[in-house]
């Protein structure tokens, strides 16, 4: 016994000289947030420099294409899920609110965006596939001259969050469906991107884009959410300049009919951002 004291005491006595037997706080090293790097690409990629500027004025001379003098209101025709109404009870309220968020992300492209007509339309057993869902909407649901056709469908909320991140939303031909999902901020976010489909805007990298590849509106923290959305996506300028060419362009069934000439000019502008 009295041999293991004595060990004690001089392992004692040890750690008593070396600081390494005492805790010692971890060093605090400044940790850059990659999102906020990402961020900071993003808006510098928004403005740009001398070369891309120059890249995307040549692709403008060298083209007859031309923007609209003014802004274009687009018609919508809304094929409504009958789960949209019992599901929230203020549900024209909820609908025009999401139109209305929708067009405050569409603010300084050119483009608005109406309901022109609401006609109930149950997805039944294709709910939750997109694909079948957009082609029933297709060839169920008449369109209207001069509008695109839009359908809501209610999927049921475990099967909402298990995609999230996945395909949330289909657009083809002058016709887009969508998921409502249970916060409306959401909604606005996946319709403004799938109109935006509709009227020549591509996918972007990025997640503050509205057509970004991987957007991330789920729970945003906010007292008001749609101001936060609002606040923190936007359209890429490459989309900005494509949704100002359809805007002059007419539409028909099959979707906008942009001339050859602007088409040609976007797929050079495609060029200059290196997509």
């Amino acid at each position: 016994m009295g041999n293991v004291s004595a060990i004690l005491g001089a392992c004692l006595g040890v750690c008593a000289s070396f600081s390494a037997c005492t805790p010692q706080p971890a060093p605090v090293t400044p940790r850059y947030d990659p999102a906020v790097a990402e961020l900071e690409r993003l808006l510098q990629r928004s403005s740009p420099g001398e070369d891309l500027q120059g890249c995307l004025a040549r692709a403008r001379e060298k083209s007859s294409c031309a923007a609209p003098s003014r802004q274009r209101t687009f018609p919508v025709k809304v094929a409504l899920d009958p789960r949209y109404q019992r599901q929230w009870p203020h549900w024209r309220r909820r609908l025009k609110n999401t139109f209305g968020c929708v067009n405050r992300l569409y603010t300084n492209t050119g483009v608005r965006w109406r309901i022109s007509t609401i006609t109930p339309w149950d997805p039944k057993e294709h709910r939750h596939q997109l694909y079948p869902l957009l082609h029933r909407l297709r060839h169920e649901v008449p369109p209207e001259p001069g509008a695109f056709r839009l359908g809501i469908s209610v999927w049921e909320e475990r099967r909402i969050y298990r995609v999230a991140g996945g395909e949330i939303g289909l657009s083809q031909a002058g016709a887009c469906v969508v998921p409502s999902w249970p916060r409306v901020e959401n909604d606005c976010v996946i319709m403004a991107h799938e109109l935006g489909h509709l009227i020549g805007a591509r996918h972007v990298p990025g997640k503050h884009w509205v057509m970004g590849w991987a957007a991330h509106p789920f729970h945003l923290p906010a007292a008001n959410p749609l101001a936060r959305v609002i606040a923190t996506y936007r359209f890429h300028p490459r989309n900005v300049l494509a949704m100002n060419v359809h805007a002059g362009a007419p539409v028909t069934p099959q979707g906008v009919r942009v001339s050859p000439v602007c088409a040609a000019m976007l797929t050079t502008v495609d060029r200059c951002y290196g997509f």
